[in-house]
């Protein structure tokens, strides 16, 4: 049996023998690469699909191979939504972007089933294969084939499965839920117990089935025609780790008297009245606005007031430290 884009010759002699006599010939290990100087390493469907793999990406297997490195530190450290620098999928997940043989790691060539598979832009695979869908796939290096001519890079052959002559399928859901992660001890207590996680929701799910092609009374393709046919998708939900300053009803209102914001006297800063301060001898006079803590309606300008509590957002989050904003 080949593996995938190998080129393999075996010379043998057979002498004419009696008809009683059957000749068998088997190989106990990979035949010697004779017909190319092309250095690679299969990777087959089992370690393709028994391997973990965050956000199951297939790009994640290929350091398997001698002479590969990730040197993804930066732009391509993890998957996105879109195909710039890195391949579609869930945000985060694993993505590896290596180097063939030193070279750069942008001149790596894709091929899907054949086709190229490279995308234009970020020199990463455009449409990402299924890791179900996978037969084997191979990163090939030094290669001096014309064929290849336009990559310095390693050449990525990955063939997807074909149906056999039975029906086989599978459903598959892959899940990460926050409902499955321990408590924090180090967040802050409320009742004695650990703050909860933040809220994470990530599902891959998908399935696939092949098998003889048949058309009742017209056609059976059992040992000669087949098909193979893969789905999947993915959702992916987290909280937004953004925390800002957020203005209180009462603060809204124009009372600042419990403000977050405060001096280094542990007090809110004191509010003063712009409009009456002066300049004397080179020294200002300012006096305080109200109490120092609260705007006189008077002085609230009610269409601007009208619209911080039509579009600000409500704090969700009272600090435990003393003078830590309220954030949302």
């Amino acid at each position: 049996m080949l593996d995938v884009n190998q080129i393999a010759m075996q010379d043998f002699t057979l002498k004419i023998g009696a008809a009683t006599q059957t000749v068998t010939v088997s190989a106990s290990s990979q035949m010697l690469e004779s017909s190319t100087a092309d250095l690679g390493a299969v990777v087959d469907e089992r370690t393709v699909g028994n391997l973990p793999l965050n956000g199951r990406s297939f790009s994640a297997l290929l350091t398997l191979t001698p002479g590969e490195n990730p040197v993804n530190y930066s732009q391509n450290s993890g998957a996105g939504y879109g195909t710039g620098f890195g391949s579609p999928g869930i945000p985060g997940s694993t993505y590896v972007f290596p180097s063939t043989q030193g070279q750069w790691n942008r001149e790596n060539l894709y091929y899907l089933d054949g086709i190229i598979n490279t995308a234009s832009f970020g020199s990463s695979y455009d449409v990402p294969p299924i890791i179900d869908a996978i037969q084997e796939f191979k990163l090939q290096s030094h290669e001096d084939q014309a064929e290849y001519g336009g990559v310095l890079g390693g050449v990525v052959n990955v063939v997807t499965k074909s149906g056999t002559n039975t029906y086989h399928g599978a459903l598959w859901e892959y899940l990460r839920n926050n409902y499955f992660d321990a408590r924090n001890p180090f967040t802050d207590f409320k009742n004695n117990t650990p703050a909860p996680p933040a809220p994470f929701r990530q599902n891959e799910y998908g399935a696939d089935f092949g098998g003889p092609v048949r058309i009742p009374k017209i056609y059976n393709g059992k040992g000669r025609t087949f098909f193979f046919a893969a789905w999947e998708a993915w959702r992916y939900s987290k909280a937004v780790g953004l925390t800002y300053i957020s203005p209180t009803a009462d603060e809204l209102n124009g009372d600042f008297t419990n403000a977050s914001v405060v001096t280094s006297s542990g007090k809110p800063a004191l509010l003063y009245n712009p409009f009456q301060t002066t300049r004397t001898a080179g020294a200002y006079t300012r006096p305080l606005l109200g109490n120092g803590y609260v705007i006189p309606t008077a002085m609230i300008d009610p269409n601007m007031q009208a619209y911080l509590k039509a579009y600000s957002d409500t704090p969700n989050f009272t600090p435990s430290v003393p003078g830590a904003p309220n954030t949302i």
